[in-house]
């Protein structure tokens, strides 16, 4: 029977570059449900979730510096800090846990294999700092946004599926938006994976929406001030930008495409939401709004602002539930947790979350034991992928014909360098299935539907991450 809307626990993630702490807040009550650290600063939009696992990661505001905790009570992180190739100005992780991506002042962008902490990819995605990161839920695509006013969309087959040659080469983006003119502070990808709508936001007062289908810009508004964060539902129906006075604005995009500008609201006692004739306009932040979540219903938006607070708000009362300050500052990063049952929050586990030290460096032949396993069944990325006698190599074009295609993905080919070493996969694939897990691996890979059987079996066993050792 699946749980009540009483019993979930919704939780959000905050945190400070003013003070050290990093806390989960209960989106009900309005109370502080755990502290993960107190010794963590992070500019806005440094701390982004790995997965669905409870592992959360921090990059540092004064240093080059990785931080990782974990959500779940008492759960340790066996790795707990890494250093950064530089100093990360923007950080997202993929839906599924898989990946990591940061950008930094500079405008370069790394990717990182999260199990394995391999350094996979480095490029310069921009010409001045990147500012905000995004993956879509289905992890096919990297939204990068940056204070050169540029929106750059990747494919992550092509940074990370790709021979150590091809590294060499800076890739290119699959669209450019280049529509603001200043910085852009906030990007909302929609829940369609690589089909879903894009907004942006930037300091040029404005918020653009953007098919990642096309790669056209489906709609551009104005407002009175500075566009600092932004926010969509998972449906995509309703829209929510922050304003850097602290107004929040929300538009509904069911009706076509919201109005071009944005008109003044009236004053309304703090708290309130005032109808607009463009929307729905949410006074009661005094300061700038750094982020801005929307729960899996759309019921409750969670707004955080400079001013220190984070406010719950009924989406459907138009007034705010809850008025939570827990930081002695402003608050800087906003992160919405996967809903979970509150007896599962009651229990403490203490299982380590597995995880290695993310590298500076992208190795010339990366380490080839780690096999990620996805939700979908075609994407599955080994990481390492390179030329040696005991490296595993996953063709590069079978790899992005996987990612690209967003429905039944072409077959993934798994060869070995050696012609015995192929004779011998051809030999395990027809073979019956034994205790030799790289045999078992290829035979699952050989077709599709043995490969879905067998991501289906091992993720009953309750991981994700599984390390095979190629003998």
């Amino acid at each position: 029977m699946e749980a009540s809307h009483a019993e979930l626990f919704q939780g959000i993630l905050t945190a400070s570059a003013s003070d050290s702490t990093v806390q989960v807040l209960d989106c009900q009550t309005g109370t502080v449900s755990s502290t993960l650290s107190r010794e963590s600063l992070s500019r806005e939009r440094c701390v982004a979730l790995l997965g669905s696992n409870g592992l959360v990661a921090a990059a540092q505001a004064h240093k080059a510096q990785l931080k990782f905790m974990s959500t779940r009570k008492a759960q340790q992180v066996s790795c707990r800090e890494c250093s950064c190739p530089e100093l990360l100005r923007g950080l997202a992780g993929t839906a599924d846990g898989a990946y990591c991506a940061g950008g930094a002042a500079a405008g370069k962008c790394y990717v990182w294999d999260v199990a394995s902490g391999a350094l996979l990819r480095q490029w310069d995605a921009h010409y001045k700092a990147v500012t905000v990161l995004a993956f879509t839920d289905d992890g096919q695509l990297l939204i990068t946004a940056s204070e050169d006013a540029y929106v750059h969309v990747w494919r992550v087959a092509r940074l990370v599926g790709v021979s150590p040659a091809e590294r060499e080469r800076p890739p290119e983006p699959l669209y450019s938006f280049s529509e603001h003119t200043l910085p852009v502070t906030g990007i909302a990808v929609g829940a369609c994976g690589c089909a879903a709508r894009v907004a942006t936001a930037g300091l040029d007062r404005s918020c653009k929406l953007w098919s990642l289908v096309t790669g056209e810009m489906l709609a551009s508004v104005s407002y009175p001030s500075a566009a600092t964060a932004v926010a969509m539902d998972s449906s995509e129906r309703e829209l929510y930008v922050g304003g850097g006075d602290g107004t929040i604005y929300g538009a509904n995009l069911l009706g076509g495409a919201p109005a071009s500008r944005w008109g003044e609201s009236d004053a309304v006692d703090d708290g309130l939401a005032a109808p607009t004739a463009e929307g729905i306009a949410f006074h009661g932040h005094t300061a700038a709004v750094t982020a801005l979540v929307v729960t899996a219903d759309g019921s409750l938006l969670v707004s955080a602002s400079l001013d220190g607070a984070v406010r719950v708000w009924d989406v459907n009362g138009r007034q705010t539930m809850h008025r939570i300050e827990q930081h002695k500052g402003g608050v800087t990063n906003l992160l919405l947790l996967p809903p979970v049952s509150r007896s599962a929050v009651a229990k403490r586990a203490r299982v380590a979350a597995p995880l290695r030290a993310f590298q500076r460096y992208v190795q010339a032949e990366p380490q080839p034991h780690v096999v990620v396993l996805r939700d979908n069944p075609h994407a599955a990325v080994l990481a390492g992928a390179g030329a040696g006698p005991d490296v595993w190599e996953m063709q590069s074009a079978g790899l992005a014909a996987a990612f690209d295609a967003s429905v039944d993905a072409a077959r993934i080919r798994l060869l070995r360098d050696a012609p015995a070493a192929a004779e011998g996969a051809a030999e395990a694939a027809a073979a019956p299935a034994s205790d030799d897990l790289p045999a078992q691996l290829i035979a699952a890979l050989a077709d599709r539907d043995a490969w879905k059987a067998a991501a289906e079996s091992l993720h009953a066993v309750g991981s994700e991450l599984y390390h095979l050792k190629a003998t």
